[in-house]
Protein backbone atom coordinates (compact mmCIF):
# COMPACT_ATOMS: atom_id res chain seq x y z
CA UNK A 1 0.00 0.00 0.00
CA UNK A 2 1.46 3.24 -1.45
CA UNK A 3 2.53 5.79 1.72
CA UNK A 4 -0.16 8.24 2.94
CA UNK A 5 0.81 11.81 0.84
CA UNK A 6 1.90 14.58 2.96
CA UNK A 7 -1.36 16.59 2.22
CA UNK A 8 -3.41 13.81 2.97
CA UNK A 9 -1.33 13.23 6.37
CA UNK A 10 -1.65 16.87 7.07
CA UNK A 11 -5.28 17.08 6.43
CA UNK A 12 -6.15 14.15 8.83
CA UNK A 13 -4.26 15.10 11.52
CA UNK A 14 -6.02 18.38 11.65
CA UNK A 15 -9.59 16.65 11.45
CA UNK A 16 -7.78 14.38 14.69
CA UNK A 17 -7.14 17.85 16.63
CA UNK A 18 -10.32 19.37 15.74
CA UNK A 19 -12.20 16.44 16.72
CA UNK A 20 -10.40 16.86 20.20
CA UNK A 21 -11.14 20.39 20.31
CA UNK A 22 -14.86 20.26 19.66
CA UNK A 23 -15.32 17.13 22.25
CA UNK A 24 -13.39 19.71 24.67
CA UNK A 25 -15.77 22.70 23.71
CA UNK A 26 -18.42 19.88 23.93
CA UNK A 27 -17.59 18.57 27.61
CA UNK A 28 -17.21 22.21 28.96
CA UNK A 29 -20.51 23.18 27.35
CA UNK A 30 -22.43 20.45 29.10
CA UNK A 31 -20.42 20.81 32.40
CA UNK A 32 -21.49 24.42 31.95
CA UNK A 33 -25.00 24.17 31.34
CA UNK A 34 -25.47 21.17 34.14
CA UNK A 35 -25.85 22.21 37.59
CA UNK A 36 -23.18 18.95 39.18
CA UNK A 37 -23.24 20.44 42.52
CA UNK A 38 -26.85 21.24 43.31
CA UNK A 39 -28.37 18.65 45.54
CA UNK A 40 -31.75 17.99 46.60
CA UNK A 41 -32.60 20.35 49.43
CA UNK A 42 -33.64 18.35 52.55
CA UNK A 43 -36.75 19.43 54.45
CA UNK A 44 -36.14 21.42 57.26
CA UNK A 45 -37.46 20.62 60.44
CA UNK A 46 -38.03 24.11 61.82
CA UNK A 47 -39.99 26.21 64.02
CA UNK A 48 -41.44 29.29 64.12
CA UNK A 49 -41.40 31.38 67.41
CA UNK A 50 -43.90 33.75 68.25
CA UNK A 51 -41.97 36.63 69.02
CA UNK A 52 -39.59 36.28 65.88
CA UNK A 53 -36.94 33.72 65.14
CA UNK A 54 -36.89 29.95 64.09
CA UNK A 55 -35.25 27.23 65.77
CA UNK A 56 -33.75 24.00 64.54
CA UNK A 57 -32.15 21.38 66.10
CA UNK A 58 -29.42 19.20 64.66
CA UNK A 59 -28.37 15.63 66.03
CA UNK A 60 -25.08 13.89 66.56
CA UNK A 61 -25.76 10.39 67.40
CA UNK A 62 -22.29 8.79 69.43
CA UNK A 63 -20.32 6.89 68.43
CA UNK A 64 -21.91 6.06 65.31
CA UNK A 65 -21.91 9.33 63.82
CA UNK A 66 -18.27 9.84 64.55
CA UNK A 67 -16.01 10.69 61.17
CA UNK A 68 -13.10 11.46 62.75
CA UNK A 69 -11.41 12.70 66.20
CA UNK A 70 -7.86 14.18 66.28
CA UNK A 71 -7.68 13.20 70.40
CA UNK A 72 -8.59 14.85 73.05
CA UNK A 73 -11.73 16.69 71.05
CA UNK A 74 -14.27 14.74 74.04
CA UNK A 75 -12.50 15.30 76.78
CA UNK A 76 -10.64 11.87 76.88
CA UNK A 77 -7.54 10.66 75.37
CA UNK A 78 -9.30 9.08 71.87
CA UNK A 79 -8.19 8.76 68.67
CA UNK A 80 -10.47 7.72 65.68
CA UNK A 81 -9.68 6.31 63.87
CA UNK A 82 -7.56 4.24 65.50
CA UNK A 83 -4.55 4.45 63.30
CA UNK A 84 -5.09 8.56 62.46
CA UNK A 85 -2.02 10.48 61.52
CA UNK A 86 -2.42 14.02 61.17
CA UNK A 87 -0.02 16.98 60.11
CA UNK A 88 1.87 18.79 62.84
CA UNK A 89 -0.85 21.07 64.18
CA UNK A 90 -0.10 24.75 62.96
CA UNK A 91 -2.23 25.76 66.19
CA UNK A 92 -1.20 23.66 69.61
CA UNK A 93 -4.13 22.23 71.69
CA UNK A 94 -6.03 22.49 68.33
CA UNK A 95 -8.88 19.66 68.58
CA UNK A 96 -11.07 18.45 65.70
CA UNK A 97 -14.16 16.32 65.38
CA UNK A 98 -16.15 15.06 62.38
CA UNK A 99 -19.59 14.07 62.54
CA UNK A 100 -22.34 12.85 60.39
CA UNK A 101 -24.87 15.01 61.48
CA UNK A 102 -29.29 14.63 61.50
CA UNK A 103 -32.11 16.42 62.00
CA UNK A 104 -34.50 16.02 64.72
CA UNK A 105 -35.93 13.11 62.98
CA UNK A 106 -33.11 11.24 62.62
CA UNK A 107 -31.95 11.81 59.13
CA UNK A 108 -28.71 12.34 57.97
CA UNK A 109 -28.81 15.15 56.17
CA UNK A 110 -25.04 16.85 55.94
CA UNK A 111 -21.76 17.01 58.03
CA UNK A 112 -20.62 18.86 61.04
CA UNK A 113 -16.53 20.06 61.99
CA UNK A 114 -16.18 20.79 65.60
CA UNK A 115 -12.71 22.83 66.70
CA UNK A 116 -11.82 23.36 70.07
CA UNK A 117 -8.94 25.48 71.30
CA UNK A 118 -7.89 26.63 74.56
CA UNK A 119 -7.13 30.11 74.12
CA UNK A 120 -5.97 32.82 77.48
CA UNK A 121 -7.26 30.26 79.81
CA UNK A 122 -10.55 30.41 77.90
CA UNK A 123 -11.22 27.30 75.79
CA UNK A 124 -13.52 28.00 72.59
CA UNK A 125 -15.04 25.83 70.57
CA UNK A 126 -16.54 26.51 66.63
CA UNK A 127 -19.19 24.39 64.92
CA UNK A 128 -19.62 24.04 61.22
CA UNK A 129 -22.37 22.91 59.43
CA UNK A 130 -22.65 21.56 56.05
CA UNK A 131 -26.28 20.69 54.82
CA UNK A 132 -25.97 19.90 50.97
CA UNK A 133 -28.75 21.85 49.25
CA UNK A 134 -29.06 24.73 52.14
CA UNK A 135 -25.98 25.92 52.48
CA UNK A 136 -23.35 26.21 55.51
CA UNK A 137 -24.17 27.35 58.93
CA UNK A 138 -21.16 28.64 61.59
CA UNK A 139 -21.13 28.87 64.99
CA UNK A 140 -19.17 29.22 67.83
CA UNK A 141 -19.16 29.76 72.01
CA UNK A 142 -17.12 29.50 75.41
CA UNK A 143 -16.72 26.50 76.37
CA UNK A 144 -18.68 25.63 79.87
CA UNK A 145 -16.00 25.90 82.96
CA UNK A 146 -13.27 22.80 82.31
CA UNK A 147 -15.23 21.14 79.66
CA UNK A 148 -16.68 18.04 79.03
CA UNK A 149 -13.60 16.65 80.55
CA UNK A 150 -13.51 18.25 83.76
CA UNK A 151 -17.70 17.02 84.12
CA UNK A 152 -16.44 13.53 83.47
CA UNK A 153 -13.43 13.57 86.32
CA UNK A 154 -16.02 14.96 88.76
CA UNK A 155 -18.05 12.18 88.01
CA UNK A 156 -14.70 9.88 89.30
CA UNK A 157 -14.14 8.79 85.32
CA UNK A 158 -10.68 8.15 84.43
CA UNK A 159 -9.38 7.16 81.25
CA UNK A 160 -8.91 3.27 80.73
CA UNK A 161 -12.00 2.89 83.16
CA UNK A 162 -16.06 2.03 81.20
CA UNK A 163 -18.61 3.91 82.73
CA UNK A 164 -22.10 3.99 82.26
CA UNK A 165 -24.86 6.31 83.63
CA UNK A 166 -26.54 9.42 82.47
CA UNK A 167 -24.99 13.10 81.95
CA UNK A 168 -26.87 16.00 80.57
CA UNK A 169 -24.13 18.38 79.81
CA UNK A 170 -24.37 22.14 78.27
CA UNK A 171 -20.96 22.71 76.74
CA UNK A 172 -22.12 26.32 75.66
CA UNK A 173 -20.99 29.50 77.82
CA UNK A 174 -21.27 32.28 76.28
CA UNK A 175 -20.63 35.25 74.46
CA UNK A 176 -24.47 35.21 74.00
CA UNK A 177 -27.09 35.45 76.71
CA UNK A 178 -27.93 32.73 79.32
CA UNK A 179 -24.70 30.78 78.67
CA UNK A 180 -25.17 30.46 74.82
CA UNK A 181 -23.23 30.67 71.94
CA UNK A 182 -23.27 32.64 68.75
CA UNK A 183 -24.76 31.93 65.05
CA UNK A 184 -22.21 33.86 62.76
CA UNK A 185 -24.08 33.18 59.28
CA UNK A 186 -23.34 31.07 56.93
CA UNK A 187 -23.85 30.30 53.17
CA UNK A 188 -26.97 30.72 50.53
CA UNK A 189 -29.86 30.35 52.87
CA UNK A 190 -27.90 31.38 55.54
CA UNK A 191 -26.05 34.15 54.72
CA UNK A 192 -28.02 36.70 56.82
CA UNK A 193 -28.93 34.66 59.69
CA UNK A 194 -27.74 35.05 63.26
CA UNK A 195 -28.21 34.17 66.41
CA UNK A 196 -27.75 32.23 69.05
CA UNK A 197 -27.76 28.62 69.89
CA UNK A 198 -26.72 25.66 72.31
CA UNK A 199 -24.44 22.46 72.44
CA UNK A 200 -25.62 19.95 74.75
CA UNK A 201 -24.28 16.24 75.36
CA UNK A 202 -26.41 13.81 76.50
CA UNK A 203 -24.16 11.25 77.75
CA UNK A 204 -25.40 7.38 78.59
CA UNK A 205 -21.34 6.08 78.80
CA UNK A 206 -17.84 6.03 77.96
CA UNK A 207 -15.87 2.84 77.02
CA UNK A 208 -12.76 1.60 78.24
CA UNK A 209 -10.67 3.64 75.18
CA UNK A 210 -13.03 7.00 75.69
CA UNK A 211 -15.23 7.00 73.20
CA UNK A 212 -18.52 8.22 74.53
CA UNK A 213 -21.58 6.91 73.76
CA UNK A 214 -24.87 8.73 73.45
CA UNK A 215 -26.04 12.46 71.75
CA UNK A 216 -25.27 15.59 70.77
CA UNK A 217 -27.86 18.16 70.28
CA UNK A 218 -27.52 21.29 68.61
CA UNK A 219 -30.22 23.62 68.94
CA UNK A 220 -30.39 27.02 67.27
CA UNK A 221 -32.30 29.64 66.97
CA UNK A 222 -31.59 32.57 63.98
CA UNK A 223 -33.24 35.85 62.73
CA UNK A 224 -33.00 37.40 59.11
CA UNK A 225 -30.85 39.82 58.97
CA UNK A 226 -31.62 43.05 56.82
Amino acid sequence: MPPMPAVARGFTRLLFILGLLCGGVGVLAVAALVNWGDHERPRAHISVQPNGGAVERFVIRLPRDRILDSGHASGLPSRYPADLVLPDQALPGLHVEHFKLRDREGEVIGVAARHSQRVDDAAHGAWVLYLPGRGSLLLDHLESAGGLNAELIRRNLRPGAAWEGELVFQRTAGPASDGRGVVRGGSREFTRHAGSYTETWRLTGVDAEGRPRGTIEIDTLTVLQP
